[in-house]
């Protein structure tokens, strides 16, 4: 706002004197005039007097009207600078969205790299073709070499057979043919996503923006200028009135003179008339004007420049969201083709390889039938020329008639087995018609529910059939006993052949030493199993076919068993607390009892043990030939007690460090997402006490803890409790973990009187935070776990927490930040003991978990955690003292108070 500067008054000018001198004539002239003379002058000088003070007054309203325009200019002026600064901000702006859809862009390139590298691996991981074409080859040598011995019509079947494997191997062509060309899809796509890229690199965004840019510059530039020249007009102005306002006190001056001269000397002449009038325009409206004008300009070019900033702001969002969409709608598209075209390629590598198992699994029993009714022919033609030896010699009547019973019933047996062995050979033309169905079957099934996630189908398994095969000395003694089983054996080889396809579908599925099972088959039992005889010294019953020969396998069940419950050791007591798996969610259970039989150590530890560790075992294919018991019946390293513990204990050592890390690192990166915190550069450190034995020394982790404490308070000031949260200076001993605690959990009743008690309930950051940390421990696990368990996949997706492994995940984090020795923090009783007392203390729903008989009591839905309210009822001074949380109800209770007062004195 434009001042009206006054100066000091000067001296007489030389108009002035020379104004004098014309008045000390005129005194000299007029000395003897009347009275009436004076009277005149003195009128003549009021009216002098009226007119200016109607001047000056109307130059003041004058220089008001200037001021208010200046004022006004003003404010204009900064209208206009605050427009341009909005204009500035808004290209900021989309500059930066600009920025972030590369960034997007960028991302989307990352994401289909990953995918390809996945692709590939995928790839490798397929089937290998020469594996089995090797397989093929050798079997068909030694079956070629074996029934060459064989009639001319087992060279017939044989031929046939060659034909069946040439027709799966034509099919396997194919579907490499098909594989290629799926490649050349993604080509393609990769190239058209390529294009686009290229595309938005090319956009003339970065153009425009520069455009717009060097006119605001402009139009800042041109508005400078005309400011500079409004402030030199109203600096000149200013001058202009200060010379006025001198010029009037001048004049005031003088008449005050002229009337005191006057009373005191004679009368007089009378004055000149007053002069005209100063002029009025010494504002200069054209100036004004133009001002005005120039703004009026300015405003329409910064309106102009808006508009256009707007228009290509909308526009640069339109192209962004169009592009979005097609980028994901593209994603969507070669993510589906990709998984449908895998999950079909899966199917008909499944469904092959069964049909080339069933193949060779009917030659071998063919083989074995066909080598068994040859060696009862060549028993039939001894017992045949033993007979005409006795006729010869004239046996007693009985012996005749039980030879003769013997003869027709081997006679018979020949005669049906000679039949069967026809039929087998004619059905090996249609065996792949029939299971072709049933694998066909199952492909339109998967492919109706191609969209669906991957899972193993578990069906029960057959009861195995056993045939104990002895061997007798005293063929004289039991000679009638073995006619009797000989001939209930050729009537059951009777009714098979009459069934016909029902004999087939009962034929044994073991698969030779050499042939590769899939985990499905694996997993199952053969239906037909080979044992000693009652008197030999193996009475065991079946063994299965798993053996643990890594140490990987032993470190895998232990993180799947680790995740099922969160037992913070391996004894039996924490089972009380997991939660009952159905048969779909575990390990069969007489598989993981034989299993456990084989691995005698095992049986000190809880089964749930033994299930997650031959669920590793399975998972990484360790699976020992059939037959070869020798192999399969050795130990394992030097397994014992002590060492399954203390690998158990190098297990969790590791996820109680992983979550540490993976706490401070959640929490920084929280920490620089506020712009209050970012710019103070918090720095979060791991216990200094669990790095290493020699870290125990009292400085370090003072200073670690004091460091690590001011940290926690701000972020439990600025995260949760804001000004409820004491100072610092009221819990100096405070220990870091105290403020943890306080984000994570609401403050219901307290009291730090003792007995201290007091209960909190999760709040949803803690519930965050807790299933980010235990999501970390998940990601350890193989994929195809959470394919097969489904209570993996709900920790996973609807975190799903057992109530155990939340228990010793609070008191992990609340441990490794409070200031201890290294032998606490390592020592699992320490663990056990926090944990044995957080559990009775845990409640959900208003309902204790502990002892609770309801079915899902064992786990907790942080996901929900608002609405099924998970709460710490009653926690005393113990948990102070095993966690070393100093201060802590101190702390809890003047929040309590603190939040008491505000809620109070709001109310008054």
């Amino acid at each position: 706002m434009a001042t009206v500067r006054t100066a000091a008054p000067r001296g007489p000018e030389p108009g002035n004197k020379r104004k004098r001198k014309r008045l000390s004539k005129s005194k000299s002239s007029s000395a003897p005039a009347s009275p009436s003379g004076v009277d005149a002058q003195l009128q003549t000088l009021e009216n002098w007097h009226r007119a200016l003070t109607v001047d000056v007054r109307e130059l003041r309203r004058e220089g008001a009207r200037v001021r208010l325009e200046l004022e006004k200019v003003d404010d204009t002026a900064e209208a206009a600078v605050e427009k341009a600064e909005s204009c500035a901000a808004q290209a900021k702006a989309a500059t930066q969205a600009r920025d972030a859809a590369q960034q997007r862009e960028d991302k989307l390139s990352k994401k289909l790299a990953t995918m390809d590298k996945k692709l590939e691996t995928l790839r490798r991981c397929s089937i290998n073709e020469e594996l089995l074409m090797t397989q093929l080859t050798g079997l068909q040598e030694q079956y070629e070499t074996e029934l060459a011995k064989v009639k001319d019509a087992h060279d017939a079947a044989l031929q046939n057979q060659q034909t069946q494997l040439d027709a799966v191997l034509a099919k396997i062509q194919e579907d490499a043919t098909h594989k290629k060309q799926l490649e050349k899809t993604l080509q393609s796509l990769k190239n058209e996503n390529t294009r686009l890229s290229h595309k938005l690199t090319q956009t003339v965004t970065r153009q425009d923006v520069a455009g717009l840019q060097d006119q605001l510059q402009t139009l800042e530039r041109d508005g400078q200028e005309e400011d500079g020249r409004t402030r030199a007009d109203l600096n000149a102005f200013e001058d202009k009135l200060a010379e006025v306002d001198r010029r009037f006190v001048d004049v005031d001056r003088n008449l005050a003179d002229v009337k005191a001269r006057a009373a005191a000397q004679a009368p007089l002449a009378p004055l000149p008339p007053p002069p005209l009038p100063l002029p009025r325009d010494l504002v200069r409206h054209g100036d004004l004007s133009v001002i005005h004008d120039e703004l009026r300009r300015v405003n329409r070019d910064l309106r102009t420049a808006a508009v256009d900033f707007a228009s290509l702001t909308k526009r640069m969002d339109d192209h962004r969201g169009q592009q979005e969409q097609y980028v994901e709608s593209r994603l969507q598209e070669l993510s589906k083709q990709l998984f449908d075209a895998l999950s079909h390629d899966s199917r008909l590598h499944v469904n092959e390889i069964s049909r080339l198992k069933d193949a060779v699994f009917d030659l071998q029993s063919d083989h074995r039938e066909f080598g068994q009714r040859m060696r009862r022919l060549e028993d039939d033609l001894e017992h045949r020329r033993g007979h005409h030896h006795e006729t010869a010699r004239g046996p007693p009547g009985d012996t005749g008639r039980i030879s003769h019973r013997y003869y027709q019933r081997r006679r018979h047996l020949c005669i049906e087995t000679i039949e069967k062995d026809r039929r087998a050979m004619n059905h090996l033309h249609q065996p792949k018609i029939k299971s072709g169905n049933v694998h066909g079957n199952v492909r339109e099934v998967d492919e109706g529910q191609a969209n669906m996630p991957f899972r193993r189908s578990r069906q029960p398994r057959r009861t195995p059939e056993v045939i104990v095969i002895e061997e007798d000395d005293d063929d004289d003694d039991d000679e009638e006993e073995e006619e009797e089983e000989n001939a209930e054996q050729g009537d059951r080889v009777a009714e098979g052949g009459e069934n016909g396809d029902e004999a087939e579908d009962a034929a044994p599925s073991r698969a030779p030493p050499d042939v590769v099972l899939d985990e499905e088959e694996a997993s199952q039992e053969a239906d037909v199993t080979m044992v000693a005889p009652p008197d030999s010294s193996n009475t065991d019953p079946v063994e299965s076919a798993d053996h643990l020969e890594k140490e990987a396998d032993l470190r895998t069940g232990f993180l799947l068993y680790f995740c099922l419950g969160g037992a913070p050791d391996l004894g039996a007591q924490w089972t009380n607390c997991f939660s009952q798996l159905r048969a779909d969610e575990c390990v069969e259970m007489p598989r993981a009892l034989s299993f456990q039989r084989r691995y005698g150590i095992l049986q000190n530890f809880p089964v749930y043990l033994t299930q997650c560790i031959l669920q590793a075992v399975i998972l990484n294919g360790q699976n020992v030939p059939e037959g070869n018991d020798s192999v399969a019946s050795r130990p394992t390293g030097a397994l014992s007690v002590s060492s399954l513990h203390a690998t158990f204990d190098e297990v969790v050592k590791a996820i109680h460090l992983s979550w540490a890390e993976a706490l401070i690192e959640h929490l920084s990166k929280l920490a620089n997402t506020i712009d209050d915190l970012a710019s103070q550069k918090l720095q979060l450190s791991i216990n200094p006490a669990a790095l290493s034995s020699s870290a125990d020394k009292d400085e370090i982790i003072y200073e670690w803890s004091r460091r690590q404490e001011s940290v926690m308070w701000i972020l439990a000031r600025k995260l949760h409790y804001g000004s409820f949260v004491p100072s610092m200076k009221c819990n100096v001993d405070a220990s870091p973990a105290v403020y943890l605690f306080t984000t994570m959990f609401d403050v219901r009743t307290v009291t730090s009187v003792c007995p201290q008690f007091g209960t909190f309930r999760l709040n949803a950051f803690g519930a965050k935070l807790m299933a980010y940390l235990w999501d970390q421990t998940l990601k350890k696990l193989p994929y195809v776990f959470f394919a097969d368990w489904s209570w993996l996949d709900d920790q996973s997706t609807k975190q799903k927490l057992p109530a155990l492994g939340f228990c010793h995940l609070l008191a992990s984090i609340l441990l490794w930040n409070s200031a201890i020795d290294h032998h606490s923090l390592t020592n699992r009783s320490v663990y056990a003991a926090a944990v044995k007392h957080l559990l009775p203390k845990l409640a959900v729903g208003g309902q204790r978990v502990h002892g609770s008989e309801a079915a899902e009591a064992s786990f907790l839905l942080l996901g929900e955690c608002e609405s099924t309210r998970i709460e710490l009822w009653d926690l005393d001074s113990k948990f102070a003292s095993i966690l070393g949380l100093d201060g802590f109800f101190e702390v809890m209770e003047a929040i309590q108070n603190n939040m008491l007062a505000v809620a109070g004195a709001r109310s008054s």
